[in-house]
């Protein structure tokens, strides 16, 4: 119907069955694995206003084996749903009758990863996504895997940014048309190819590989491809999964929860270089500390780690690993720079939080980086206030009162209180969210955000863990 223009206008199939005479239960697997075809939404070219399915209306023939009769004996008995002389139901009918709740032919989609929600287009960072399906008659009946990349507005072939297949052979891979390029063998087992003509084609995608692996019913197919300059910026990029099974069911194109973005750096620039009360933008960051852990505050870092800040403001709604644009006026509040009256649009959900990177106690904090941010009180290296770190050592003061707690590893960087180390605060958390506070003497690996304070005109620097987690007392 698309190919000839028509597919706004329902299809409908006036009748259909069998023309030779089958087993009772291939008969059955016939009518019911026909339904699932053509039940299936969500095909690029099926009717968009029912869904994506391919046909709107269908009637099984025949009803009952009184029916036309040439010259001899009735036709069509084999695929007659009742018997018109004794009324009876035959095992068709009933397997009509019962259709869907007893029989589900169609495999089930278990699970889909995206290895990243922030894809760098640069051509050849590689990235994967990986698919689980099971099939209650064994991986030997999942036929074709694929995957479509699209823009998160609308699902149709002018938003497609890449789309992807794996079948057991080339047919598999082509029998619903599209124009394809096939790749060959997919690693472990079958074939694979990408899709040259809709959905994007290679404009936005550089396909590199798939592997494909089987664990009792599951098959788990993974694609692997770079994302090309042409597809960045985008955000609430997204992505959906077909399987079909050997039966002829299908799932269905499946939108998967997963967004994404797609960005042509993963710096969000030199945002600190700014006088107090400049309005600045970053385009993108992801959450290191969430508006769930430290109350009305949160932090961010550029996805490559370069620069990192806080966050300050009644609204947020942020938890780690989502990624965000942020808009807002720069201050210094005790030393440290903040964004205030943030603006915050969400752009990727479901990630991972970022990993903290291990410091010693000597390099937590860093020296000043232009003439807009102080550095901290004997910082020595970059600047790394805001970013997500990890320190280890020894517990040289404790406050349980006062929420906070010094650690040393040997460098005895100066503090408000002396040589004792860097100071851990565990104040400031959202109701609720509490941190024990370790004894003096006890050995802890701390992570969370670098923060600061100021004392006597000096600005020390500070880790606020993020939860109890984030504090290992051994």
């Amino acid at each position: 119907m698309k190919s000839i223009g028509e597919q706004d206008k329902p299809l409908i199939i006036t009748e259909y069955g069998l023309l030779n005479y089958h087993d009772p239960q291939w008969m059955i697997n016939y009518l019911l694995g026909s339904f699932q075809i053509l039940l299936s939404k969500g095909h690029p070219n099926g009717m968009p206003s029912d869904e994506g399915r391919w046909v709107q209306r269908w009637a099984w023939f025949v009803n009952n084996n009184h029916v036309w009769q040439a010259g001899g004996e009735v036709q069509w008995t084999h695929c007659a749903l009742y018997n018109g002389d004794t009324f009876d139901m035959r095992p068709l009918g009933r397997a009509y009758a019962r259709h869907p709740h007893e029989y589900n032919y169609a495999p089930q989609i278990t699970d889909c990863s995206l290895s990243s929600n922030v894809l760098l287009a640069d051509e050849s960072t590689p990235y994967s996504v990986t698919i689980k399906v099971t099939d209650s008659n064994g991986v030997g009946d999942i036929r074709s895997v694929k995957s479509i990349f699209y823009n998160g507005s609308t699902w149709q072939a002018s938003n497609g940014r890449g789309y992807l297949a794996w079948g057991q052979d080339d047919y598999d891979i082509t029998d619903f048309g599209e124009t394809w390029t096939l790749m060959g063998n997919a690693s472990g087992d079958g074939r694979w190819a990408w899709c040259s003509g809709d959905w994007g084609g290679n404009n936005f995608i550089v396909p590199i590989s798939a592997f494909a692996s089987t664990n009792g019913n599951e098959r788990t197919v993974t694609f692997t491809f770079a994302a090309k300059p042409s597809w960045a910026p985008s955000f609430n990029q997204k992505f959906r999964v077909y399987v079909r099974d050997g039966g002829g069911s299908p799932t269905g194109w499946i939108e998967q929860p997963i967004s994404y973005c797609v960005l042509q750096s993963l710096s969000f620039g030199d945002v600190h270089n700014n006088a107090d009360g400049t309005t600045v933008t970053i385009p993108c960051a992801v959450v290191s500390a969430g508006s769930n852990q430290l109350a009305n505050t949160a932090y961010v870092q550029a996805l490559d780690r370069s620069a990192g800040i806080k966050v300050y403001g009644s609204n947020i709604n942020a938890r780690a690993g989502d990624i965000v644009s942020i808009s807002g006026k720069i201050q210094t509040s005790s030393g440290e720079r903040i964004i205030t009256y943030p603006t915050i649009t969400m752009l990727a959900t479901g990630s991972l939080p970022p990993s903290p990177v291990f410091v010693t106690c000597r390099d937590v904090g860093g020296e000043s980086p232009n003439a807009f941010t102080l550095g901290t009180y004997q910082g020595v290296g970059l600047y790394n206030v805001g970013l997500l770190m990890t320190i280890a050592g020894r517990v040289t003061y404790s406050d349980p009162t006062s929420k906070f707690f010094y650690v040393d590893d040997g460098s005895k960087r100066g503090g408000s209180l002396g040589d004792l180390g860097i100071k851990v605060s565990c104040s400031g958390l959202t109701p609720g969210n509490t941190i024990a506070i370790p004894d003096t003497n006890s050995s802890v690996i701390v992570s969370g955000v670098i923060a600061t304070q100021m004392s006597s005109g000096q600005v020390f620097p500070v880790i606020r863990p993020r939860s109890s987690a984030d504090v290992v007392a051994f």
